[in-house]
């Protein structure tokens, strides 16, 4: 996991804290294995997503994905497992998305050609299950169109967007 996975994961996590959301974290017992026991990591099951919300009584499974190098997401970066697993979340009530965090970094040479510090964007959306599994990639503008943004404030990431769907 990379710096900017980790930390678009734990923004999400305090944000759904914050919220009052019940947060039930996935442990990544393969790569945990891969460290102490490479031999073995082939005995453990893959993580089928990476954490679950619980509010009002009802479940939201989410997989937290990020692409800082492109406007765009490709279904390819959601491994087929994690896939099953979100469809099954959603077969069973409860609520399934890819939360993905575009975030692009102007630093070095380009603060000056941007006149800009920090983060040229910084956007989040959550992308239905049954979203993702009806195409192959989505720009950020048609993620405008077809998925869920959640607004970013003071480094948290409002959920509430999620729990307002009518299904």
């Amino acid at each position: 996991m990379d710096n900017i996975e980790k930390s678009f994961r734990m923004m999400v996590l305090t944000s759904a804290g914050q919220l009052g959301y019940h947060v039930i974290d996935i442990p990544d017992d393969a790569k945990a294995m891969l460290k102490f026991a490479p031999e073995l990591a082939g005995m453990v099951e893959e993580k089928i997503y990476d954490c679950g919300l619980l509010h009002n009584g009802r479940f939201c499974g989410l997989e937290l994905k990020h692409v800082n190098d492109s406007f765009t997401f490709a279904r390819s970066k959601v491994a087929k497992h994690q896939e099953d697993a979100l469809v099954e979340a959603r077969a069973c009530g409860g609520l399934a998305y890819v939360l993905v965090n575009f975030r692009m970094s102007v630093w070095g040479k380009n603060i000056a050609k941007y006149k800009a510090s920090g983060f040229l964007l910084n956007r989040v959306f959550a992308i239905p299950i049954e979203v993702l599994l009806s195409g192959n990639s989505w720009t950020i503008l048609e993620l405008e169109k077809v998925a869920i943004e959640c607004h970013i404030k003071n480094n948290l990431v409002d959920l509430s967007p999620l729990w307002k769907t009518t299904n």
